[in-house]
């Protein structure tokens, strides 16, 4: 399969499943609206006590005061505000993975099975199923970039230390050698985390395939990135096509908000529609992944899953 072949086949299965998108237009609308009563009406509430009248009053307040005001006399109802973010950022995530699951189920099953046509039953089904095992195997994608984070402080804690400074050396090769090195250790900062995300698609899609084994199916799919190294840059050549169209729409919409009179309806149009297109341009990046890589592994197909086998 080509990497043309994969997209066409991506842009196909996210057009087919366009009610994803509408799920994902109305999550983010409950979103916003739970962090507006959530978030931002405590946040007035405590700014009136500490006796804001005004956004341009905010200027002229002494944090002090304001600290030892709301850790004395009204620490009770920060911590009920804290509390009420938190409950709030947990559900957000939480409703986020599992959307993110029951997303990665509808493009496996519609992948699989040609015949297989979108339902909200489907969706919330394929959510519950994958939910566990999404939250697991996120959890160890993101152990992963944790241990790349602490190797990344060690080495640059050892560069900075080892090699002298500038105020130290004129010398141009020292200097050379320095920046060559910084750019190398960059460079494999960016690869390293571009294939933990890249593995984070591809897992998404063997375990939605059937293999709930969070575990093994990282490992597989660490020996299938090595083993079939298109499938990274496939990853890599897909983001950056995402990464051009929304660049693209974004100076549409600021070209069209600057023209005058007409510029002022479609510049709000735009910012409208705008996030839609992006959720659908990144389900198509989605889907494309869960394409190419489906077609790079021997694929087993039975009337429920896939059970994805890595070639030995």
């Amino acid at each position: 399969m080509t990497f043309s072949d994969a997209i066409k086949i991506g842009i196909t299965a996210t057009n087919k499943n366009w009610m994803l998108v509408l799920v994902n237009v109305i999550s983010m609308i409950v979103a916003l609206i739970g962090f507006a009563i959530i978030i931002i009406v405590p946040l007035v509430v405590l700014l009136v006590v500490a006796g804001v009248n005004s956004v341009g009053s905010l200027k002229d307040i002494d944090p002090e005061p304001i600290f030892t005001l709301f850790s004395t006399k009204y620490l009770g109802l920060v911590l009920f505000f804290a509390a009420l973010a938190f409950v709030y950022t947990i559900f957000v995530m939480s409703a986020m993975l599992f959307i993110y699951g029951a997303s990665s189920g509808v493009f496996a099953k519609t992948l699989a099975n040609e015949g297989f046509d979108f339902s909200f039953n489907s969706f919330m089904l394929e959510g519950k199923r994958l939910f566990t095992p999404m939250l697991g195997y996120t959890t160890i994608v993101g152990l992963a970039a944790v241990v790349i984070l602490v190797v990344v402080a060690v080495v640059l804690f050892i560069f900075y230390n080892v090699l002298p400074s500038e105020s130290v050396t004129t010398s141009f090769a020292a200097t050379f050698l320095k920046y060559l090195v910084l750019l190398v250790i960059l460079t494999a900062v960016f690869f390293a985390f571009n294939a933990l995300v890249a593995l984070t698609f591809y897992g998404s899609a063997a375990i939605a395939s059937g293999n709930l084994k969070t575990l093994e199916v990282f490992k597989d799919c660490i020996r299938v990135m090595f083993k079939k190294p298109s499938t990274f840059w496939f990853y890599l050549f897909t983001l950056f096509l995402l990464v051009v169209a929304k660049i693209i729409l974004l100076v549409i919409t600021v070209l069209m908000s600057a023209i005058p009179l007409i510029g002022v309806v479609f510049g709000f149009t735009l910012n409208i529609a705008m996030p839609v297109v992006f959720i659908y341009l990144s389900y198509v990046f989605m889907a494309s992944l869960f394409a190419y890589y489906f077609e790079v592994d021997t694929v087993k197909t039975d009337t429920v899953t896939h059970e994805i086998i890595i070639e030995q």
